[in-house]
């Protein structure tokens, strides 16, 4: 009988130490499943926010969207985007990236060459297109000198050409305007300290300038726009005083004399001017009187008044405002202040009135835009947060208010200039901004 007890509490230990093996086998693998749950809670979110990457690779044949944590294939183009809005100092430039989806990205961009460079780089000059459909520029920076010298650049052999014949004054920040008779009127701008009322016509046919009548009002930083009765309208700018000034003046061709004609309400430099279809001037923008603008105001050349019109809905200076083939104006990115924006803004001249479209891809200022054949608008270069200037081109296309990528400039630029050709070829001038004045010209 003891034998049997024995046996049979001998029974229950053993069967007792297997339940609690298999309960402790139990609680240590529960133990370890959590903690791989929480590791990868921990890690796996960390990782992928450092090292996620949609990158769109185009082949010469194929176009294919991947998910990739490796380098792309360097005979690829790439164009890549963070998961979220960041700036990575990956390289030497840093890389802006944002958070569009690759949906509006767009890969049927036409390329960027580079053209032979300019004879002298230039930045803070002016470039107008000429009748024969060459390109006058004239004036700005080089070597942080003031230039009177000018150049031409023929688009059928891509050279310039320096002019024997140099302008009387040398000048930034100056306008430049194609009259209607083919010659170019030179107003303005600044020359080592000195704020400048001098105007000059130069002629093509005979390629030399001559002094016409000047301003009323020293003036740098200002705007010219042609008026459809062949007189050129100048507004705004800084004076000899460092002040804003509200004032306009109106050249005329055929007397070369120079009028006052009534005031803008706002003082405004480093606004825009945009000539609507029935031939008013849209001004936008800008900066004076101690405050940045939202405000717009109407030019009317058959009464010479001026009409306020619907404010924007940002601030803004160093923007752009192009008119559209439908008659709207788009205004894109500029500063609020000192806040980089990469809002974008319609304005309806049939009701006066601003509505909001699709926001730029990059935050910048001291852009360029301009109207294409193919009705979109191209957007190049600037400078964005931080002051990095930027590579990054884009395109809006006024049909669905969105934007794509347009490809990357061969040089990071700002306060460049920006022409079209008869061509349809864009054309942009500047100094790039690396210093080594090896890509002041390149083409769209």
């Amino acid at each position: 009988m003891a034998e049997v007890t024995n046996e049979a509490s001998n029974s229950l230990r053993t069967r007792i130490g297997n339940i609690i093996g298999r309960k402790r086998l139990l609680w240590i693998s529960i133990a370890i499943i959590v903690g791989i749950v929480i590791i990868a809670a921990v890690v796996i979110p960390t990782t992928i926010i450092l090292t996620k990457k949609e990158t769109i690779i185009i082949s010469s044949t194929t176009t294919t969207t991947t998910t990739s944590t490796t380098t792309a294939i360097t005979t690829t183009i790439t164009a890549t985007m963070m998961t979220t809005t960041e700036i990575i100092m990956a390289t030497n430039e840093p890389d802006f990236r944002c958070n569009y989806p690759l949906s509006n990205m767009s890969l049927d961009f036409l390329d960027w060459s580079r053209t032979m460079n300019m004879i002298y780089s230039r930045y803070y000059h002016a470039a107008s297109v000429l009748q024969s459909g060459k390109v006058l520029v004239t004036g700005g920076y080089h070597n942080y000198d003031e230039q009177n010298t000018a150049e031409v650049y023929d688009i059928s052999t891509e050279t310039w050409t320096l002019l024997t014949n140099s302008m009387k004054d040398r000048r930034i920040s100056h306008t430049s305007t194609v009259l209607s008779d083919g010659k170019v009127l030179v107003t303005g701008g600044y020359d080592d300290s000195k704020y400048l009322n001098s105007a000059e016509l130069y002629d093509p046919t005979t390629q030399t300038w001559n002094i016409t009548s000047s301003l009323k009002i020293k003036r740098r930083e200002h705007s010219a726009s042609l008026l459809n009765n062949g007189m050129v309208l100048v507004i705004g700018g800084i004076d000899d005083t460092s002040n804003e000034l509200n004032s306009a003046e109106i050249y005329d061709p055929t007397t070369e004399t120079w009028t006052l004609t009534h005031s803008m309400k706002y003082a405004r430099t480093h606004h825009q001017v945009s000539k609507l279809e029935n031939g008013k001037l849209l001004v936008t923008g800008g900066v004076g009187d101690d405050m940045f603008h939202d405000s717009a105001e109407l030019y009317d050349p058959f009464t010479k008044l001026w009409t306020t019109t619907g404010k924007m809905h940002h601030p803004r200076w160093l923007h752009t405002a192009t008119l559209l083939r439908n008659g709207k104006v788009l205004v894109t990115g500029g500063k609020n202040d000192t806040i980089f924006l990469n809002s974008a803004e319609l304005y309806d001249p049939l009701v006066g009135k601003w509505t909001v479209t699709g926001s730029l891809m990059y935050p910048r200022d001291s852009h360029s835009a301009i109207l294409l054949a193919n009705e979109k608008v191209l957007v190049i270069g600037g400078r964005t947060v931080e002051y990095v200037h930027l590579r990054y081109s884009e395109l809006y296309n006024p049909l669905t208010e969105t934007w794509s990528t347009a490809g990357n400039l061969n040089c990071r630029r700002g306060r460049h200039v920006v022409s079209e050709l008869l061509n349809g070829t864009v054309l942009v001038t500047g100094k790039e901004e690396d210093e080594s004045d090896k890509c002041t010209a390149e083409l769209y």
